[in-house]
This record gives C-alpha cells, sequence and structure tokens, in this order.
C-alpha cells in the first residue's frame, strides 16, 4: 500500500463526505490516523449552514479506497469482519513488490559473490558486480526517495 500525506487524506476524506452528503456545506477534519487497520481513517465534522450535522468516519483501505461511515458501529462492524492476515501472505505480497524482487535478487547475486570468493575465486566476473551494483542503486534510491 502506498501511503498518501495527511493532507492528500484530508482532501480526499472531504471530498468523500462531500458525495455522501450532498447537502453539507462546511467541513472540519477532527484528526487523521494514518496506519489505521491497514489503511486511515480520517474523523470529519460536518454543517449545513450554521447547523451542526455531526461528524464522520472515513476510512481508507489499502488501495487508498475512501468509505464514509456515519455511525461509529457501522465502521466497528466493517472492520471486525476483515479477516487478519497471515504472516505468510504478508511476506509473499512483500516480496513480490519491487522491493521484494530487487532485495531477493540483490541477497543471491551476494552469496553468489560470496561463495565465489569462498571457494577460491578470487576475481568476480563484472557482469555479476555490475548487477549488484546497480540492484542495491535501486533498492536504497527507492527507500530514499519514499521519506
Amino acid at each position: 500500500m502506498v501511503m498518501m500525506s495527511d493532507h492528500d487524506y484530508e482532501v480526499e476524506a472531504i471530498e468523500a463526505v462531500k458525495i455522501a452528503y450532498p447537502d453539507s456545506t462546511n467541513w472540519q477534519i477532527r484528526y487523521v490516523l494514518p496506519g489505521f487497520y491497514d489503511g486511515a481513517l480520517v474523523v470529519v465534522a460536518m454543517w449545513s449552514g450554521e447547523e451542526y450535522r455531526g461528524q464522520v468516519n472515513v476510512y481508507f483501505d489499502e488501495g487508498n479506497r475512501p468509505t464514509v461511515f456515519a455511525m461509529t458501529e457501522d465502521l466497528a462492524k466493517a472492520l471486525g469482519a476483515r479477516r487478519p492476515r497471515e504472516k505468510w501472505e504478508l511476506i509473499l505480497q512483500y516480496f513480490l513488490s519491487v522491493n521484494g524482487v530487487s532485495s531477493a535478487v540483490a541477497i543471491l547475486i551476494t552469496i553468489t559473490i560470496c561463495l565465489m570468493v569462498i571457494f577460491g575465486r578470487t576475481e568476480v566476473p563484472e557482469i555479476l558486480a555490475n548487477a549488484l551494483t546497480m540492484i542495491l542503486g535501486f533498492y536504497f534510491g527507492t527507500k530514499a526517495s519514499k521519506k
């Protein structure tokens, strides 16, 4: 899942509330909770003119799709019905992502180079050294760009 910024969650949550409650005219973000049940939760207060209408919960799932819940009980029921992910599913999801594949390839190439040196080959083929350098550069470059 690609995490959005708090500001992006706020903007998307207000848009979702506008669609769900077209008669509301003013909105205020009460709080944003990123990382809530593998998604994010945004609580939005709303008004129609001067009349306070209450607050709603906007939950963003793993795909950053918003769902508006008028009642906290409905949000709790929806999240309670979700099946928790198994450890193997999380590991498989990571290894099937771009970073997981580059990590696995980098580890395999590193092990290959280490075994070659241990078993007497003093020269590492240039293609392996270049591949390792490129993969590590990509891996750490994507990590740095996320921060």
